[in-house]
């Protein structure tokens, strides 16, 4: 019926040296994921994790833009990647943090030795409108008592936690089909 919605949560390969092992991961999920929602009519869609990959980097701008661009594909040693043209989706995905704040959190991660996003959730542009999301602890508190970085005492994990309120609408192909049965039910 009308209240499907596809969720899909991941966590992509964490080392820096294998950013085209991360883009690979990504883009073979985006074709999975493009083809689960095109089966069920262009099914809202809300894509979260651990991505692994900074703000700058390929992962996030093949999420955010479709595509990569030639200057921030990565060395690809062993040839696992397509051609640069070929790493595309057309699921219409928007950040909900950007969405709402205007920007990526400054971090979702804080350890000892990084400190950096690398969290994302995803939401398809036209039918998930972001409303609000958690905020995202300041430094002084996510160090606590005994300051120091994640994980600690107050906050078991390195990474934080992501969150967002979200209103879904139909998207235009399940309006239509919605339409249609409803015109041919009187």
């Amino acid at each position: 019926g009308g209240n499907t919605l596809c969720l899909a949560n991941t966590h992509i390969f964490w080392d820096p040296e294998y950013s085209d092992v991360k883009l690979w991961q990504t883009h073979l999920l985006l074709q999975e994921l493009e083809r689960v929602v095109r089966n069920r009519k262009n099914i809202p869609l809300i894509f979260c994790g651990d991505f692994n990959s900074m703000p700058s980097e390929a992962v996030v701008e093949l999420l955010k833009s479709e595509k990569v661009s030639e200057t921030t594909k990565p060395n690809d040693p062993c040839n696992i990647l397509p051609p640069v043209q070929s790493i595309t989706h057309s699921l219409g995905l928007i950040s909900a943090y950007e969405h709402v704040t205007g920007n990526e959190p400054r971090f979702t991660n804080y350890t000892g030795h990084y400190v950096g996003t690398l969290d994302y959730i995803w939401v398809s542009r036209d039918s998930v409108l972001p409303v609000s999301t958690l905020l995202i602890p300041n430094e002084k508190t996510l160090r606590g008592t005994d300051d120091t970085p994640l994980p600690n005492t107050r906050f078991p994990s390195d990474h934080l936690a992501l969150c967002v309120e979200v209103e879904i609408s139909p998207t235009n192909a399940q309006a239509q089909t919605l339409s249609m049965n409803q015109y041919q039910m009187q």
